[in-house]
């Protein structure tokens, strides 16, 4: 008889574990879903991604009130107040220009100023991007001085810079994003793939 208590007593509590679900959409401003918009609860490790509809469920032991963060590519956070577990959640998010950062194309790897540095250092900057006419800022980089590019297909490019004896460039670091693009394998950069 204590057995049976004891695995009613384990199942109450299995039960009385509550979660709250909250479900929703993500959408633009023209009213178009976002699929893969990223649904968080603000502080916690409880997130969701939206489906090609722009739906979502998300589960959390939070309960309410909390702040879900609604993210996406190329549109800015929003955020959204839950007061009830019942509450639906329809989020738009509003367009937001990307911003990339200037490119630095120089010999060093430690950062140098311009008038200081002992070799030639060309900037391309988020301005140079965008008047750039090539289809990509990557495309763009063969513009500046002294930058080779080696076009082996369609979509895989090898770049280059001076003072390297051939295009093909096995010992040339491209780091995009503090990480080394360099495939392990087959020990050459693999570009803008």
């Amino acid at each position: 008889m204590r057995i049976y208590h004891l695995f009613v007593t384990l199942l109450f509590c299995a039960v009385t574990f509550a979660q709250t679900t909250i479900t929703g959409s993500v959408k633009d401003s023209k009213n178009e879903p976002i699929p893969g918009a990223n649904v968080k609860v603000a502080g916690e490790s409880a997130a969701a991604v939206t489906d090609a509809n722009g739906k979502f469920t998300l589960k959390t032991t939070k309960k309410p009130p909390f702040t879900l963060e609604i993210s996406s590519i190329g549109f800015a956070t929003q955020k959204v107040q839950v007061t009830s577990a019942s509450q639906k959640v329809d989020a738009v998010l509003q367009n937001e220009d990307t911003r990339l950062d200037e490119i630095v194309i120089s010999a060093s790897r430690t950062p140098e100023r311009i008038r200081e540095s002992p070799v030639t250092i060309e900037r391309m900057t988020v301005k140079d991007i965008k008047r750039s006419a090539s289809p990509t800022f990557y495309d763009g980089l063969e513009n500046l001085k002294e930058v080779h590019m080696n076009t082996s297909s369609m979509s895989f490019k090898s770049i280059n810079t001076r003072g390297f004896a051939t295009v093909a460039n096995t010992r040339f670091m491209q780091l995009v994003d503090g990480m080394d693009n360099s495939s392990p394998l087959l020990n050459f950069v693999l570009g803008n793939l």
